[in-house]
């Protein structure tokens, strides 16, 4: 068993982190205030925007990627 003296020390560590844990839990917010942020606004991706022709897309991959155009292979989503 233990001795007299370690029982109120444990004691009090034990409360200690009760008191710890509940208070981050209380602190925790519940809600909605994600769905008052703004929505992102998308234009493409690094260099290449939405609406360039596919000459620009091929320069703009060629300038991040040093990927040359005849090593880029092309399809359409069938969507």
């Amino acid at each position: 068993m233990m001795s007299g003296k370690k029982q109120p020390v444990l004691l009090f560590f034990s409360i200690c982190f009760c008191l710890v844990l509940l208070s981050g839990m209380a602190r925790a917010k519940v809600g909605d205030e994600g769905a008052s942020q703004k929505w992102a606004n998308i234009e493409g991706f690094r260099s290449a925007q939405f609406g360039m022709k596919e000459r620009d897309v091929l320069k703009a991959i060629f300038k991040d990627f040093k990927i040359h155009r005849k090593k880029v292979s092309r399809f359409e989503h069938p969507n």
